[in-house]
């Protein structure tokens, strides 16, 4: 019998002491409901701030590298309702801490190892750590550190790690052009079909599985074939043969095709017909205030890249394609003669003859140097600063007509007639990989290359063909 009292005495206990865990617990809930209920009333105006701050980013962006950081000294810290009332609790829960054991509510995240919560709030360590505040950091700029990391050469004996992940066909014709969001998954492709497409190569996910990519824009402001295109952070700008320039706006979207189209013209921002005939080229850099076109009518078309506004500079040789270097301070304009002219802002500082027709053009990492493919198969490595080729090759049994760097290391992706995409070493000029991806059409095969830049965190590059496929290159 008295085993028996003191078995009961036990579980009475045992009871009691969940109880008491319970009722902390109970309270722990309470409060927490009541912080969300506070966080949920703090949102509205905590909304406005976060969309005045996109705001000002967007100006930044679209300003003259003089006036960005002006811009940007105006944004201040915002602090997150959540963030608020988790510190808040943070320091309730350390002066009023319970003398008995308190088990974790079921439904908190636990940290470990001091590492974030998912959103990005901060662990419990960390911000009890110090009941002072840290001193407020200045906004980055983003502009500056990608510009450094696109001039930044990196290693030339890395493994090569791309492999083909897509081929779309999402074309009727072969596609002339193509480019990548200087920051999102997007890419954008010209055709001869007169349309510009843009597709997502990561949209949202769906479940566990990894969805495949999705087309999301498809733009038909053009009456002829897309020979030309250009991305900067928030527009995209399309050339075609009849000489006409659309400027479209380029931001992220989470809908697909046909959920965000009312009308196939929605996202046409500009329309220029300055130029009386083909736009073979365009080119832009984030840290430029204006972007380059140019055109079968011997001149080149300087754009304001706020305004639009356009003037206009005469190439008696016939320009063919314009390139910026590494980091936006010089653009070069090659000739159907093989004449180049280098220009810094929006004064000629340079010229050279290669003697043959300049057909594509590649910045280097380093912003003195540039790629230069010419109609005799050459590709020939310019030093800008010293006005001379440092080196030349031969990369195709063909002309080379695309050109660009892979994202973050040192190859040289480059696309011809003869149906390959080949990759080379930029440095030493060895061939890492040399496959016939592309399927001949009417004597054309491999047209157009494009890479993301090496600060976007999506490294891809692809390369488009007269048989309307866009083929797609990731890591493996």
């Amino acid at each position: 019998m008295l085993v028996t009292i003191t078995s009961l005495q036990e579980q009475i206990a045992e009871m009691k002491r969940k109880e008491a865990e319970w009722e902390a617990d109970k309270v722990a809930f309470l409060s927490r409901i009541a912080a969300l209920k506070q966080e949920q009333e703090q949102w509205p105006s905590t909304k406005d701030s976060l969309l005045n701050q996109l705001r000002t980013l967007r100006k930044a962006a679209d300003a003259p590298p003089s006036e960005r950081q002006n811009i940007l000294q105006n944004l201040a810290p915002i602090v997150l309702p959540s963030q608020e009332s988790e510190e808040t609790q943070q320091t309730t829960a350390t002066e009023t801490a319970p003398s008995f054991p308190v088990s974790t509510a079921k439904g908190k995240k636990v940290t470990k190892g001091g590492k974030k919560r998912r959103g990005g709030h901060k662990s419990a360590a960390a911000s009890s750590s110090s009941s002072t505040s840290a001193p407020p950091v200045e906004p980055e700029n983003t502009e500056t550190k990608a510009a450094a990391a696109d001039s930044t050469e990196p290693s030339d004996t890395a493994p090569f790690e791309f492999s083909l992940k897509w081929s779309l066909t999402q074309h009727l014709d072969c596609i002339r052009c193509v480019t990548f969001h200087p920051t999102l998954a997007y890419i954008a492709t010209g055709s001869d079909d007169g349309t510009v497409r843009v597709t997502n190569l990561d949209p949202p996910k769906r479940g566990k599985a990894r969805k495949n990519p999705i087309q999301i824009m498809s733009l038909r402001g053009h009456n002829g074939p897309v020979l030309s295109i250009a991305a900067r952070q928030n527009s995209l700008i399309s050339g075609d043969i009849n000489g006409q320039i659309c400027v479209w706006d380029f931001v992220e979207t989470k809908g697909t095709l046909m959920e965000i189209h009312g009308k196939v013209d929605h996202h046409l921002t500009h329309l220029s017909t300055d130029h009386k005939d083909a736009v073979w080229s365009i080119a832009t850099h984030e840290n430029s205030p204006f972007f380059v076109s140019a055109s079968a009518d011997k001149t080149i078309r300087l754009f304001d890249s706020q305004t639009n506004d356009s003037s206009s500079i005469s190439i008696p040789e016939g320009p063919s394609v314009v390139s910026f270097n590494s980091d936006g301070t010089t653009f070069i304009v090659g000739c159907v003669d093989g004449n180049i002219h280098i220009f810094k802002e929006r004064q000629k500082v340079g010229s050279y003859n290669f003697t043959s027709h300049v057909v594509s053009m590649c910045p280097s990492y380093s912003p003195d140097q540039m790629f230069i493919a010419c109609e005799n198969k050459n590709i020939n490595i310019f030093n800008i600063t010293a006005n001379t080729v440092a080196n030349s090759f031969v990369a195709h049994e063909g002309y080379t007509s695309g050109m660009a760097l892979v994202p973050g290391l040192a190859f040289l992706v480059t696309t011809s007639a003869d149906k390959t995409i080949r990759v080379w070493r930029s440095k030493s000029l060895e061939v890492v990989s040399a496959d016939a991806h592309h399927r001949e059409k009417y004597g054309e095969a491999g047209l157009c290359v494009a890479a993301t830049l090496p600060s976007n965190t999506h490294k891809y590059f692809a390369s488009g063909g007269a048989d309307g496929v866009i083929r797609i290159f990731g890591r493996k």
